[in-house]
């Protein structure tokens, strides 16, 4: 599944049911000790690489929110306020995994 925040395609996403998170990347392979994570406001994580880079976001209880909202929307390091695209397929996905 792929999720689309802005101006970012995330080729690489595993959503976690049991936990109800999920995890974004831009790349293939796993984050290192040298990475920095931000948080926004609304909870979720975003990860930069040891040079810097933007490489991945960690959404915090997604399928909560589509629930409790109808979408799931978050802030990018620019300040906009994006929704979350493609997020509801991947949840279908996973919880039919999970069940």
């Amino acid at each position: 599944m792929t999720l689309r925040i802005g101006r970012y395609n995330f080729p690489y996403v595993v959503y976690d049911a049991a936990s109800d998170v999920a995890y974004a990347n831009l790349g293939p392979g796993s984050r290192g000790d040298d990475e920095r994570i931000v948080s926004n406001p609304e909870g979720d994580r975003w990860i930069y690489d040891g040079a810097g880079r933007f490489s991945g976001l960690t959404l915090i209880e997604p399928a909560a929110r589509l629930g409790r909202d109808g979408a799931v929307w978050t802030s990018l390091p620019s300040g906009e306020y994006s929704r979350v695209g493609g997020l509801d397929a991947t949840i279908r996905a996973a919880d039919a995994d999970y069940q």
